[in-house]
């Protein structure tokens, strides 16, 4: 047989306006007020449907080894990003592929695949 979840007790004080809305509320649903409270903070702290896809996503990527979940470290959390690059920047560095795309070279740094 399944044990049952495990809960946790909390309490809070409320203001007089909010704990009278909640005690309205609980009783037009004939409900206590710890219930609808309970319902209020699962509906708020739910995983919204976007989370949950990116999460799925991110799982079937880490499963097929396209994605490793490796933390960042300290070291490179903390090397800073270096300067925002520039229009002439940008432009300077084209000029230096002679005019290939930028695809082609990176293809050809790659070397063969297998």
């Amino acid at each position: 047989m399944p044990r049952p979840a495990r809960t946790t007790r909390i309490s809070y004080r409320l203001p007089p306006a909010l704990s009278a809305r909640l005690r309205e509320e609980a009783s037009h649903q004939g409900k206590p007020p710890e219930s609808i409270a309970r319902e209020w903070l699962a509906e708020r702290l739910a995983p919204s449907p976007d989370m949950r896809a990116r999460d799925a996503a991110r799982g079937a990527l880490q499963a097929a080894g396209l994605l490793i979940a490796e933390p960042i470290d300290d070291a490179l959390r903390a090397r800073p990003a270096g300067p925002e690059p520039t229009v002439e920047m940008v432009g300077a560095a084209l000029e230096r592929t002679g005019g290939r795309p930028l695809s082609a070279i990176i293809i050809e740094q790659r070397g063969p695949t297998g």
